[in-house]
């Protein structure tokens, strides 16, 4: 039973590491939308609603590694991690 809970945690680490650098890519296209002419204002609207959902998302993600004792530090230290993800799938994950 605990290992299956550490896999878990594992996959839920991944999941909201994986928003989190999301939630970044969606921004820089925000950013660039908005300096656009090109781009829609419904683009952009879309935009912003997919970056208001990944946040929400991103939230759920972090209350429930918070609930598995998952911590978040001050210093950033779990965001630097993060941000260097490897996007290969793992051949191991049923997902």
């Amino acid at each position: 039973m605990v290992e299956m809970t550490k896999n878990w945690v594992a996959r839920m680490i991944n999941r909201h590491a994986e928003t989190v650098v999301e939630i970044d890519k969606v921004k820089k296209h925000l950013a660039n939308a908005s300096n656009n002419s090109k781009i829609s204002k419904t683009t952009f609207a879309n935009l912003a609603l997919v970056l208001r959902d990944l946040k929400s998302l991103e939230k759920d993600y972090r209350t429930m590694l918070e609930n598995e004792n998952v911590t978040f530090t001050l210093d950033g230290e779990y965001y630097a991690k993060i941000g260097k993800i490897d996007e290969k799938k793992n051949p191991d994950n049923n997902d």
